[in-house]
């Protein structure tokens, strides 16, 4: 995934300072892993329906963070895909680290409900409009 966004700049117009990630489910937990392991190529990492694998947790414990990207967590109270228990310790970890993010939680199964595609909007708009 990293070799992929470093070569968009080669096929695409692009800015790679100005990267945001969107990742729902799985896609999520592969975008969560690759923000953790290089912090500073996404401005923002939307994490919806999703969670940080177990082992990237540990394996970044006692890793100090100079800078993290703002994040983005949706995640349904209903979810019986990926419990809301995942996404919890995604949020704590983050905040531990010195992470911005912003949680939002409604009352549905595996997927975002349109108050969190609302929010998502709003993070949007608010980290863009931030420069």
């Amino acid at each position: 995934m990293q070799r992929f966004i470093f070569s968009l700049e080669n096929v695409y117009p692009v800015d790679l300072t100005q990267l945001y990630g969107f990742g729902f489910s799985q896609g999520g937990a592969l975008l969560s892993s690759l923000s953790l392991r290089e912090p500073m190529l996404f401005r923002g990492v939307a994490v919806l329906a999703s969670f940080i694998p177990g082992v990237i947790l540990k394996e970044n414990e006692g890793r100090f963070y100079e800078a993290l990207p703002d994040f983005y967590i949706s995640h349904g109270s209903e979810d019986n895909v990926i419990p809301i228990e995942r996404s919890l310790a995604a949020k704590e970890f983050l905040e531990s680290k010195g992470a911005a993010v912003e949680y939002h939680v409604d009352k549905v199964g595996h997927k975002i409900s349109t108050s969190g595609i609302r929010g998502l909007r709003t993070w949007i708009e608010k980290l863009t409009t931030s420069d």
